[in-house]
């Protein structure tokens, strides 16, 4: 799994928004706006890991977040990404 080439994230001032650029821009017209948290799983996307060790990151990220709890919510949101059209 990796980002759909021409979905961008960028931070704005305490939060990430996605936004379509070039080919992207002719399925996706809006901002997908994200949390801390989304923008960190975003980027670990970006990056090329996979689900597990995105979940491995957010409890050494997290204080407090246990690794079943992470993995749960780094698949739903993968899904809902996923739904979107914002990854291949």
């Amino acid at each position: 799994m990796k980002p759909k080439e021409g979905i961008v994230a960028s931070k704005v001032g305490d939060e990430y928004v996605l936004v379509a650029t070039g080919p992207a821009e002719k399925d996706f017209h809006g901002i997908v706006r994200l949390n801390d948290t989304g923008g960190f799983i975003w980027n670990a996307i970006a990056e090329g890991l996979d689900e597990q060790q995105i979940a491995k990151r957010l409890t050494e990220e997290y204080q407090g977040v246990d690794f079943d709890g992470a993995l749960k919510a780094v698949r739903d949101f993968v899904a809902r990404l996923a739904d979107a059209n914002f990854l291949v």
